[in-house]
C-alpha cells in the first residue's frame, strides 16, 4: 500500500488537545486530521482530508450527494446548504445541522436508506498560493446517509476517485450526477457495497474493508494504476498537465471531459480506449504503490467489479392459452432472475413477482390475450451488469368462433380446439363445408400466416 508523506508527518503528533491538535484514528486506519480554529469538534458528524498524491488539497470545496432515484445518471440532490472548504491542512468537517437525511439543500424529500457520497472540487494540491487547480474534482462513495455518524472519517484521494467510480459508473453522469431508475435501488446499493471491497475510505487505500466474494482478488496494482494516471492533472494547475487525460477519455459523440472525475468516468465507461496512451500519462515516480509495470488490455477491474448476471428462460407455464381468456398467471421458469428483474410480454412491460432465482411470474390481462400469435416473453436484469434473455414464446390459440380474421378468410369458421395449432408466425387449421376436426375425413388442412393479426393469409391448404 502506498506510503504517504503526510502521513508519516503527522504520526509524529501526540493524541490529545493540549497543544491545539488533535490526531484523529480508528480501527487502525492511517490518516490524520489537525483541528484549525474554525473546527467544532462537539458537533461535527463527519470529517476528513484531500490529498492529491502525496499532498494535501487545500481550499478544496466538498459537498456531499444523495443519489437520485428517477432515472440512470441524474436526479442527485445536494445536502450541504453551504458547501465546506478544506483547511491548511488539506482537512474538512461537516457538522450537526449542515445537513440531514431527510431533506435535501433544496428542501426535497430524499428517498429511504439514501445513498451517499462526496465531492471535492479545486483547490490548491500543494503549488504556490493563490493556484487553483479547477479541473480537480474526486470523489468517496459514503453508502446510506443514515450510516454516517461522528466517527466517520474520509479521506478522499485518486485511489478513492477510482474505487468508487467504477462499481458506480453505471448510475453516474458527467458533473457529478448520479441517480438509478425507481425499481433499481438495490442495485444501486449493491454498487456502493462494492466499493467498500476496492477501496477503505478512511485511509484511502485499496483495498478495502469489506470481504470480497470468495475466489476473487482486489486488483489493487490496477487501482493503484488507474489512480496514477489521474494524479499529474490532480496536482498540476489543471492547465496543459490535463490535456492528454481529457483527450484520451473522450468518449465518442460526447464533449471532452474538464475534471479529473469525469475523466475517470470516460475510462470506466470505454476500458478499451487509449488504454496505453493512458498508461503513457503515468509520472516517474507514482505516488500509489505497487503499481502495473505495463499497460493491461483494458481497464474493466474483472470479477472485483459485482455484476447482475444474465438471466435465461426455459420454459412457461403455460406454454399456450386460448386467445379471448380471463387474465391469469404466467409462470416463467429459468435461471439467475433477481428481485428486481423485469419481465416485458409482446414488448411491453409487466411488472413481475419473484418467486426464486429460477422462477418468476407475471399476471396477463385480458387485453394482452385478444389476438391469434406468438408473443415473445424476455426477462431483463438490471445494471450493475444484467442484460435481456433470449426471447421465449408464448403461443395464444383459438378456435374460428374466438377469432374472426381467420374465419373470414377459411371456409366454415367454427374449428375445433383440437384441430387448431400455432408454431411460430403460422397457424394450422382444419376446417370444411362444416366437418372440422383431426377425426374428419371431409376436413381440409390450412396454412394461415398470423404475422400481422389484422392482414391474415391463407399460404398453402
Amino acid at each position: 500500500m502506498p506510503t504517504r508523506i503526510w502521513d508519516a508527518f503527522m504520526a509524529g503528533l501526540k493524541v490529545g488537545l493540549l497543544g491545539g491538535s488533535l490526531f484523529f484514528a480508528g480501527c487502525g486506519a492511517n490518516h490524520s486530521f489537525i483541528s484549525s480554529s474554525t473546527d467544532k469538534t462537539a458537533s461535527v458528524i463527519l470529517k476528513g482530508v484531500i490529498h492529491g498524491g502525496q499532498q494535501p488539497v487545500v481550499g478544496s470545496t466538498l459537498q456531499i450527494y444523495a443519489a437520485g432515484v428517477s432515472g440512470y445518471g441524474s436526479g442527485a440532490q445536494a445536502l450541504l446548504t453551504t458547501p465546506v472548504t478544506s483547511d491548511g491542512y488539506g482537512n474538512f468537517s461537516i457538522s450537526v445541522g449542515d445537513y440531514n437525511c431527510v431533506t435535501s439543500a433544496s428542501g426535497q424529500a430524499l428517498p429511504p436508506n439514501a445513498q451517499t457520497y462526496i465531492v471535492a472540487t479545486g483547490g490548491n494540491p500543494g503549488l504556490a498560493p493563490g493556484i487553483n487547480n479547477s479541473a480537480l474534482r474526486m470523489m468517496a462513495a459514503l453508502g446510506p446517509c443514515s450510516r454516517l455518524t461522528p466517527s466517520t472519517f474520509i479521506n478522499i484521494d485518486e485511489v478513492t476517485t477510482v474505487a468508487s467510480v467504477w462499481p458506480l459508473a453505471p448510475f453516474m453522469g458527467f458533473g457529478a450526477q448520479m441517480g438509478t431508475d425507481p425499481g433499481n435501488t438495490q442495485g444501486l446499493a449493491t454498487a456502493f457495497a462494492n466499493v467498500n471491497m476496492l477501496v477503505d475510505t478512511a485511509t484511502g487505500q485499496s483495498p478495502g474493508t469489506s470481504t470480497p466474494t470468495p475466489g476473487v482478488l482486489i486488483p489493487i496494482a490496477e487501482i493503484n494504476t488507474l489512480a496514477d494516471i489521474l494524479a499529474p492533472c490532480v496536482n498540476s494547475n489543471g492547465t496543459t498537465t490535463c490535456t492528454s487525460l481529457f483527450t484520451d477519455t473522450t468518449r465518442p459523440g460526447v464533449l471532452p471531459p474538464t475534471n479529473t472525475l469525469d475523466a475517470a468516468l470516460g475510462i470506466a465507461l470505454n476500458q478499451f480506449n487509449n488504454v496505453v496512451a493512458l498508461f503513457s500519462l503515468i509520472s516517474p515516480n507514482p505516488p500509489f504503490q505497487p503499481t502495473l509495470s505495463t499497460a493491461p488490455g483494458n481497464w474493466s477491474l474483472g470479477a472485483a467489479i459485482v455484476t447482475n448476471p444474465v438471466p435465461s428462460i426455459s420454459s412457461l407455464s403455460s406454454a399456450s392459452v386460448k386467445v379471448g381468456g380471463a387474465a391469469q398467471v404466467l409462470t416463467i421458469n429459468g435461471t439467475n432472475f433477481l428481485t428486481n428483474s423485469t419481465v416485458t410480454y409482446n414488448g411491453i412491460a409487466h411488472v413481475a413477482a419473484y418467486i426464486s432465482g429460477s422462477q418468476l411470474t407475471v399476471s396477463l390481462s385480458a387485453s394482452d390475450l385478444y389476438a391469434l400469435g406468438s408473443y415473445a416473453v424476455v426477462v431483463l436484469n438490471p445494471v450493475p451488469g444484467g442484460g435481456t434473455s433470449s426471447s421465449f414464446s408464448l403461443q395464444v390459440y383459438g378456435d374460428a368462433q374466438n377469432s374472426p380474421v381467420i374465419g373470414s378468410i377459411v371456409p366454415n369458421s367454427s374449428f375445433q380446439l383440437d384441430a387448431f395449432d400455432i408454431q411460430g408466425h403460422y397457424a394450422y387449421i382444419l376446417g370444411d363445408n362444416g366437418n372440422q376436426g383431426s377425426g374428419s375425413s371431409a376436413a381440409q388442412f390450412y396454412v394461415v400466416d398470423i404475422t400481422n393479426p389484422s392482414a391474415m393469409t391463407v399460404v398453402s391448404t
